[in-house]
């Protein structure tokens, strides 16, 4: 964190969280910057899925945003309809790319 002090302003972005294999001490980890006063000045981006361990590691220091909504589902949605249009899938029928829209949507979970 000695390099994160010389900058005014730090984004931090981390992705799958609950793929990590020690949660434990990057949990520890997290919270300790949150908390931190000399450290306020990181902006922090946590992503993971909804596991009760990371939820409840996580429920003290952080607002929740859940990805899993009719909003996200719409945009994934919108893409997977725009790729199947494309010249790639021009062999499909119309009843099995529909199908693989909404297996794909439902799979998804927001991800």
């Amino acid at each position: 964190m000695a390099v994160a002090r010389i900058f005014p302003k730090v984004y931090l972005l981390i992705d799958a969280l609950d793929e990590s294999v020690d949660r434990h001490n990057l949990l520890e980890f997290l919270a300790k910057t949150v908390e931190d006063p000399q450290l306020e000045h990181i902006q922090i981006l946590a992503m993971s899925r909804d596991e009760l361990d990371m939820r409840l590691g996580l429920k003290d220091i952080t607002i929740e945003i859940s990805l899993s909504n009719p909003l996200v589902d719409n945009d994934i949605r919108l893409f997977l309809q725009q790729q199947l249009k494309t010249a790639a899938f021009q062999t499909w029928s119309e009843d099995l790319c529909l199908k693989v829209e909404i297996a794909l949507v439902k799979g998804a979970k927001g991800m």
